[in-house]
């Protein structure tokens, strides 16, 4: 494998990650709503936020990935920048 095509399959990993990250977000914060107990909706309201900064720093390394591969393909081939 090239660095290239790792960059590709690590981009797509994250993609895979923020996509189940987001899932399990949306369903903690629906079932937040759906509760009527004040300690069990803060509760999953904490785990929601919890998975949506998780989600947050992965679209973030997703963003420095591509500007890697980015440079890679223009053939800078540095990575410092990404990093």
């Amino acid at each position: 494998m090239t660095e290239a095509s790792d960059l590709e399959d690590m981009i797509q990993i994250l993609n895979t990650c923020i996509e189940i990250h987001t899932k399990e977000e949306e369903y903690f914060r629906r079932s937040a709503r759906l509760t009527s107990r004040p300690v069990v909706k803060m509760m999953l309201t904490e785990i929601a936020g919890e998975l949506a900064q998780y989600r947050e720093n992965l679209e973030g390394r997703k963003q420095k990935l591509l500007i890697a591969l980015s440079e890679m393909q223009a053939g800078k081939g540095s990575l410092s920048r990404a990093q």
